[in-house]
């Protein structure tokens, strides 16, 4: 049964993957379908004896995933709040999957092997990109973002590809330093490996540069500390041997990409280009201040930071580039408090199982290597990745890269044997526990079954309307309506394509009917998103439409009120004022749109262009 499951998780992760991690939300509810039927098939094992995980670690677990799950369920906007539910479940799924029933080094390591061989993967599409200069579409269904020469593999973004390599690469030189596997199939491992970390250098990512040499320090420490302490002859020219060769493949890297011009300049003026992180970190620490014990809820992010820009534009972040100040402004103090207990009891059961491994278990068995050695030290080699790369960017939003964190956390949870620890004595107690994971997937399951349908038809809806198939459109959106009445993005959808109809219609009359279409659909989109600009102003527009400019005039000055500093907003609604006869507010808010633009560019360093076009008018 344990290889069922080994199966089934590779197979989810391997779906996820190759979907674009997941990142649109179609894209994942595979995976967590397979995932579910992992975990509930689990109940076939329930009688079989297990080693124990560590008691403190599974309470520190329930205690994070508890309150993230309490305070998703509390979230004002449900739809948004989705993205972080799934996660927290599918997280979950896999880390007890992880922690009860695959504990066996074994099983572990050919899961690893898996995942080393997606890693390769992914390389060898990020190294045809990189070549080529170009993102070339890899599925028909799915259109992937231009990033130039960065290499992103699947991935829609290259620095979530770097935090998949990251992690994946530090295990797998972990195995094939410390494992007891072949000499062939360990030289295989160290060969992924090293195709994992020329990956992270194709990426172009800084904050993966910077993540993976801290996660190398941490695995090359871990490794002459075992060196020490094992019994093994010649151990102090392994030692000096391992720091040269440490020091030859950093000198290594970073001469190649000094001698690459697209990935040095990555490097140059990186504060002036880290400048929009540091905007946004800004802004979540406005949003945090709003309810700094529970914070603003899942999802919310998205559109406080709309108001809290210093100078808004009109593409939106929604993540903040820093997963500790995401979790602090959507899930307040709380929420950050007990992500530390739960960091701080894995990190310390593995530093104490790598002890007990190092000082007696070692001593014991009369030789260095082992594989439960060799998951330990890839686990917190790799964990320590993410406590970098997470300063700079939103890996733990990525649900690929979510699910795929919670392996080495598992890992340090239950390394697979017998630990001598009491807080890995709880058998019985660990037992019953197993039940919570059947538990998780039925409501994973629950769940995301019913909702694939309609994130489906939503897909469709998405790309109908952006090659102008309205008519399509809209019938793609009203087929996912009657799956999912609660998704605020198919009646948008619906809107965008009866207003598109409407203003492509043969006559007045036609198009009078198209627009108040549209206007019934936003009216029904609005209670379940009223925050949502796009919402806010498709009504406007439709109003306007319908000549009832009246009506119009609150949803306008509900988005200016929300975004004060648009230039964009401002602009839309000068056009209203204009379209409604107030020529004279139209013209001073006019003024005030035009005012926003020379500041926005001013700030953008764009002064020089900034001042020509103001003196040459508008």
């Amino acid at each position: 049964m344990n290889y069922l499951y080994l199966g089934l998780l590779f197979l989810a992760l391997a779906v996820i993957e190759v979907l674009q991690a997941g990142t649109r939300f179609v894209f994942s509810l595979p995976s967590y379908t397979i995932l579910s039927l992992a975990g509930i098939s689990t109940v076939l094992s329930f009688r079989r004896p297990q080693f124990p995980a560590n008691m403190l670690c599974l309470l520190g677990s329930a205690l994070f995933f508890g309150y993230l799950l309490v305070r998703i369920l509390t979230s004002p906007v449900e739809y948004l709040a989705r993205a972080d539910f799934f996660s927290v479940l599918g997280g979950g799924v896999v880390y007890l999957l992880m922690a009860f029933f695959l504990t066996a080094p074994k099983q572990r390591l050919w899961l690893l092997l898996g995942l080393l061989i997606i890693g390769l993967v992914h390389v060898g599409i990020g190294l045809l990109q990189y070549i080529r200069r170009e993102h070339f579409q890899i599925f028909s269904f799915i259109q992937p973002p231009e990033y130039g020469a960065r290499a992103s593999g699947f991935y829609g973004c290259p620095d979530h590809l770097a935090g998949y390599l990251e992690v994946v690469g530090l295990m797998g030189l972990s195995a094939a330093c410390w494992s007891r596997w072949p000499i062939w199939l360990k030289v295989c491992a160290g060969y992924l490996s090293l195709m994992c970390f020329l990956g992270i250098l194709l990426t172009g990512s800084r904050g993966g540069y910077l993540s993976t040499g801290f996660g190398f320090l941490v695995f090359v420490g871990l490794s002459l500390m075992t060196l020490r302490k094992g019994v093994i002859a010649n151990k102090w020219p392994l030692a000096i041997g391992t720091i040269v060769v440490a020091g030859l493949l950093v000198t290594g890297m970073i001469y190649f990409i000094s001698s690459q011009f697209s990935l040095r300049t990555r490097w140059a003026n990186v504060v002036d280009k880290g400048g929009n992180r540091f905007e946004m970190w800004g802004e979540a620490i406005e949003q945090f201040k709003l309810s700094p014990i529970v914070g603003t809820g899942s999802g919310t992010y998205l559109y406080y930071q709309r108001h809290f820009r210093k100078s808004s534009e009109w593409m939106d972040a929604t993540y903040v580039h820093n997963d500790y100040l995401h979790l602090l402004a959507e899930y307040g103090i709380i929420g950050l408090a007990v992500f530390a207990v739960f960091l701080g009891v894995h990190v310390a059961g593995g530093i104490r199982s790598f002890n007990w491994f190092t000082n007696e278990r070692m001593n014991s068995l009369g030789r260095i290597r082992s594989d439960t050695l060799a998951l330990n030290i890839g686990a917190l080699s790799g964990l320590s990745t993410y406590l970098v790369h997470s300063f700079f960017d939103f890996n733990l939003h990525i649900p690929a890269n979510a699910l795929l964190m919670a392996i080495p956390v598992a890992i340090l949870a239950n390394p697979g044997v017998d630990l001598p620890f009491k807080s890995a004595r709880f058998h019985k107690t660990n037992r019953y526990l197993r039940l919570a994971l059947p538990a998780l997937a039925v409501w994973l399951a629950v769940a995301s079954l019913p909702r694939l349908p309609a994130e489906y038809f939503a897909e469709q809806a998405r790309v109908a309307f952006g090659r102008d198939q309205f008519a399509a459109t809209v019938a793609a959106a009203n087929t996912g309506i009657g799956h999912d009445r609660r998704n605020p993005f198919l009646y948008w959808y619906l809107g965008q394509g009866y207003f598109a109809l409407g203003e492509t219609a043969p006559n007045s009359e036609v198009g009078e009917v198209f627009f108040k279409l549209a206007e019934q659909a936003y009216s029904k989109s609005l209670p379940l998103f009223p925050q949502d600009r796009y919402l806010l102003l498709g009504m406007g527009w439709s109003l306007d439409a319908l000549k009832r400019f009246d009506e119009a005039e609150p949803y306008f000055k509900e988005v200016v009120a929300a975004e004060p500093k648009s230039a964009q907003i401002r602009a839309f609604y000068a056009s209203h004022l204009h379209s409604a006869g107030k020529l004279d507010q139209a013209e001073a808010e006019y003024n005030n749109s035009m005012k926003l633009y020379w500041n926005l560019m001013a700030h953008h360093g764009l002064e020089r262009l900034a001042k020509e076009r103001k003196a040459s008018g508008p």
